[in-house]
């Protein structure tokens, strides 16, 4: 697992995104993770989708998470306090990736 970051997330696992971004890409604010209302959904404290104080629901409060890493590629998103539109992607950035080199070696035979 990568280091939590409050900044942005990996492009590959939102689980260690830990941001305060509390709003959806189209502007819809999110519903406290805490709360079942106005949409129920299993990611509460003590269920495996937060397993420790860090990502607790409460510490969560109303963030843009990905709790259990099932959202993969997609990033962090929240469910929203529109009735309407129970779920939706919030607009976190992608950490800049780590450069690094790859040196191959080989012989061609004749």
């Amino acid at each position: 697992m990568c280091s939590a970051s409050s900044t942005c997330w990996d492009g590959l696992n939102a689980v260690d995104y830990t941001g305060t971004i509390s709003v959806t890409a189209s502007g819809r604010t999110c519903q406290k993770w805490a709360l079942d209302s106005p949409h129920a959904h299993t990611f509460h404290s003590g269920a495996p989708n937060f397993p420790n104080d860090n990502y607790s629901d409460i510490t969560a409060s109303n963030y843009c998470r990905d709790p259990d890493g099932s959202q993969g590629v997609s990033g962090p998103f929240c469910y929203t306090i529109d009735p309407s539109t129970p779920t939706e992607a919030c607009s976190i950035p992608i950490c800049s990736s780590k450069s690094f080199s790859v040196y191959l070696s080989f012989q061609l035979f004749c």
